[in-house]
């Protein structure tokens, strides 16, 4: 997996910045450019108590807003990316996340902060990146947190299913590994149900017996795609994203790779859903892949 350049999109907000600096050093690492992104609704202005129907800018004036927020990014830019080849692109869409995704190509990487407001703008802040993460045609890497530029990533987890389309996951994860040179563990969650009918009547040798088998099946299908050693977990809890969360707290994980097939609608609902529900409660940042081009 390769990318032709990193695009990193900001709000203005503290989180985005730290998105920023994470961005610039995987821009660094990979060698390709970097894009700053802000994209903002140009209209409607309004509706008010004062004028209750929207109204639209003059031509005039959404140049105006379109200089003014190249300005404010070229000076968020200048302050924290002065040593990283970068460019800066300001762009209209009514949709945020939409106009980010559709600035995109699918070899891109975007890299997005969640999560940067506050009341109701803190609630939107969360939809931007979850809706770029449904509609982006390339990978997704979801800042959180307090991230050190200088340290990010270190300690990294790659979530599969055994499915063909987790793959995307564990190349991206392969990539991360050479890039950062940092070891991946392969990560296999289970649900607490599905465990406990396949292993009802095992007792505690043949549990133990189970879990070695997935773990070795585990390394297998994954050391074609990642430097040795292999290191693999396998866990069980009541929710697939629950397991992947909690474990990325407890082991103290700085990076989740996953893999989504980017649908909306019903699709969504049963393919996505694991992705997203760690995206919004991971402690750490989160690296999606695409599995196919959204629909």
């Amino acid at each position: 997996m390769t990318f032709r350049r990193v695009v990193a999109a900001t709000d203005f907000s503290d989180t985005s910045a730290a998105a920023l600096r994470a961005a610039a050093r995987w821009s660094r690492h990979l060698g390709v450019p970097l894009v700053v992104i802000h994209s903002y609704d140009p209209a409607p202005i309004g509706p008010s108590a004062a004028s209750p129907i929207p109204a639209w800018p003059t031509d005039a004036g959404a140049r105006a807003i379109e200089r003014a927020a190249k300005s404010q990014l070229a000076a968020l830019a200048e302050g924290l990316l002065a040593d990283v080849e970068h460019t800066v692109e300001a762009v209209a869409h009514p949709n945020p996340a939409l106009g980010v995704s559709d600035f995109a190509k699918s070899d891109d990487l975007i890299v997005v902060g969640t999560h940067g407001r506050t009341g109701l703008g803190r609630i939107l802040m969360g939809s931007v990146a979850e809706q770029t993460l449904r509609h982006a045609p390339c990978a997704v890497l979801v800042v959180r947190g307090e991230v050190d530029p200088e340290r990010f990533p270190t300690k990294v987890v790659a979530c599969t299913d055994f499915s063909d389309a987790a793959r995307p996951a564990i190349e991206a994860a392969s990539w991360v590994a050479k890039a950062f040179d940092v070891t991946v563990t392969v990560l296999h969650a289970e649900t607490t149900e599905k465990w406990q009918q396949a292993t009802f009547t095992a007792d505690d040798q043949e549990l133990a017996k189970v879990r070695s088998d997935l773990e070795s099946a585990l390394a297998a299908e994954h050391a074609a795609f990642l430097p040795p050693p292999v290191r693999v977990e396998f866990i069980v809890a009541d929710h697939h994203a629950h397991g992947i969360v909690d474990h990325a707290a407890e082991a103290g994980v700085d990076l989740i790779v996953m893999a989504t097939h980017g649908r909306t609608g019903l699709a969504r609902l049963v393919i996505g859903s694991v992705a997203e529900r760690v995206t919004r409660h991971a402690p750490c940042p989160v690296l999606v892949a695409r599995s196919v081009a959204p629909s």
